[in-house]
């Protein structure tokens, strides 16, 4: 059965570092599509200079381009990391223009165009960076923020495609909620105004998955997340076990005098090895652990776009969840400092061994990653628990109009 679809288009604005950035972007639309379509009738259309402009001529390029993206879009999504980009006749760069613009919109409808500002905090390779790019991007952001614009950071393209899950929906329902006119094409225009498209609905969700259906993933990984941390903290106990049974050897053979340099070297050596192990060990988990808390985060948000369209979610139920994310959250933050912990103890070693100079330094570089997904997963978790949050305060506010309490017969 036909169904009638609400376009909201997004632009894609950035400079040209961050191409996979950009490809994360359009593959993340194609997803979302597939559950707003069936979710909330909504199709988001993705609007970039590489499938929206093609060679015509301008002032120069960056006029070519904002002539055929045009202004008639809901959402202003940008992008920065390492580049500001190039000087265009009317800005610093061809983001920065584009940014102008959008904000502009952003002011002229009151608010209807939504603005989305992102700057990657990911590592630069040192023969890549620019240190005058690097300069206007700290000046770009700080003018942003001045202009009242709240931007968010990204790690890498994994952690970027999680907090567009996360962001584009609020704008969504507000643009829904406003009841915004639809953002369409000039081809499908008709007498100068504008009309709603009508689709036969091609993209369906893989298995037509309900709002229990996400609530069960997420329940299920995040309780076997709290498996892989016991079993992360039981790896970790071990290797400080370890560690302390062989400062107490060559604290012995320290005492005892006397000693043969080979006495020493196969104590140390056996405790490389043990870290070696434990490093193969903890990969596994780790790597699980990413698997598990990128899904479940995943289905909880696909819920949330269920729940507000088609689900009404309980005061009870939903202050179950806010309990469980920041239990969760708790556990993760507990175990990064444990890990930094244990991380500053081994740094304390000397320098008595090749062999054991690599174990510490491959040690190092597998806690260093251990912890980055752990702040991944604590930033996530924190998104959500706003989101959650924020959806309680909704009920509460409903359930007790007068004082926002959220008493009802049910809590009495």
């Amino acid at each position: 059965m036909a169904k009638s679809l609400t376009h909201i288009s997004i632009f894609l604005a950035s400079p040209s570092d961050l191409q996979q950035e950009r490809k994360a972007v359009a593959e993340t639309v194609i997803e979302l599509n597939g559950v707003l379509r069936t979710t909330m009738n909504v199709c988001l259309d993705l609007l970039t200079w590489e499938t929206h402009s093609f060679p015509s001529v301008g002032e120069d390029a960056q006029d070519v381009i904002n002539k055929q993206i045009g202004e008639d879009y809901d959402i202003f999504l940008g992008l920065m990391w390492s580049r500001f980009g190039s000087v265009t006749g009317r800005a610093g760069s061809g983001t920065e223009e584009e940014f102008n613009r959008a904000y502009d919109n952003h002011l002229k409808s009151s608010g209807k165009t939504k603005v989305m500002m992102y700057f990657g905090s990911k590592p630069i390779v040192f023969e890549d960076i620019d240190v005058d790019q690097i300069v206007k991007i700290k000046e770009f952001k700080k003018k942003t923020q001045d202009m009242g614009v709240l931007h968010s950071s990204f790690t890498d393209v994994d952690d970027l495609v999680r907090l567009l899950k996360l962001h584009l929906p609020h704008h969504i329902k507000e643009i829904i909620d406003d009841d915004k006119p639809i953002s369409i094409n000039s081809m499908d225009e008709l007498d100068g105004g504008k009309v709603e498209k009508v689709f036969d609905n091609p993209i369906e969700l893989d298995v037509d998955m309900g709002y229990w259906d996400y609530q069960e993933v997420f329940q299920s990984n995040f309780s076997e997340i709290g498996i892989v941390m016991e079993a992360l903290t039981e790896y970790l106990h071990e290797l400080t076990s370890n560690m302390n049974d062989t400062t107490d050897k060559l604290n012995s053979l320290k005492e005892r005098g006397n000693y043969k340099p080979t006495e020493v070297k196969l104590v140390i050596s056996k405790f490389s090895k043990e870290i070696f192990h434990y490093v193969n060990k903890s990969k596994v988990e780790v790597s699980r652990f990413n698997e598990l808390y990128t899904e479940g985060i995943d289905s909880l948000t696909k819920g949330f776009y269920i729940a507000d369209a088609d689900y009404e979610m309980g005061i009870d139920e939903v202050r179950q969840l806010v309990s469980d994310l920041d239990e969760t959250a708790a556990v993760v933050k507990s175990a990064a400092k444990s890990a930094r912990g244990f991380k500053s103890k081994i740094n304390n070693w000397p320098s008595v061994s090749k062999e054991l100079n690599i174990a510490i330094r491959t040690l190092n570089n597998n806690i260093d990653m251990t912890i980055k997904e752990f702040l991944g997963c604590e930033k996530m978790l924190s998104e959500l628990s706003d989101l959650v949050n924020d959806k309680l305060a909704k009920l509460e506010g409903e359930a007790d109009p007068d004082t926002g309490t959220g008493a009802s017969l049910a809590d009495e």
